[in-house]
């Protein structure tokens, strides 16, 4: 853990949230963060031990927090396009007058694949964050699998954007008990 990133990402933590980190959600943080947290409060001034005492709303509230911090709206967007090309990819399959084998080989698997990723983005559910990175994974290889090599370039900057909105937000998919 680099202190001084952590010391600098605090800095601009509210108050609130600097008190829940010493507080109740301490047991998602190493012990150095929960110091550096601290610190940070006895240099504006606050009581590190003004936390109030967790409540069965505690959870929910820092979840909320983490949502607000982060931002969802890209994961709700993105959730609603894999929904939409779940469904559209099969249509236009069957409308351009694809083959039955194909539509049945390919397109309603990643159909299948797409729905369910974007079910359990929505739901919040770990195994949904673990199976967009293979779905990614999937958009990379699948131009070099239909031989298509210059056809990679069209899913690279979704790919990219993912990649980065994704890792950060890790926290928002619980610990995988539900």
């Amino acid at each position: 853990m680099d202190d001084i990133y952590v010391a600098a990402r605090f800095a601009q933590l509210s108050n609130d949230d600097l008190l829940a980190v010493v507080g109740p959600d301490r047991e998602d943080y190493e012990e150095r963060a929960i110091e550096l947290a601290r610190i940070e409060l006895r240099r504006r001034g606050v009581d590190s031990t003004s936390f109030r005492s967790p409540d069965p709303a505690a959870p929910a509230a820092s979840a909320e927090r983490a949502q607000a911090r982060l931002g969802v709206r890209w994961l709700e967007i993105y959730a609603a396009l894999l929904g939409t090309a779940a469904i559209g990819g099969v249509v236009v399959q069957v409308v351009v007058g694809a083959e039955v084998a194909g539509i049945l080989m390919v397109q309603l698997p990643l159909s299948a694949l797409q729905g369910a990723l974007a079910y359990g983005l929505l739901k919040r559910r770990l195994w949904a964050w673990y199976l967009n990175w293979a779905f990614l994974l999937l958009l990379l290889l699948l131009p070099a699998f239909l031989r298509r090599a210059a056809a990679i370039l069209g899913p690279l900057p979704l790919v990219v954007l993912n990649s980065i909105y994704f890792a950060k937000r890790r926290q928002l998919f619980g610990s995988g008990k539900t």
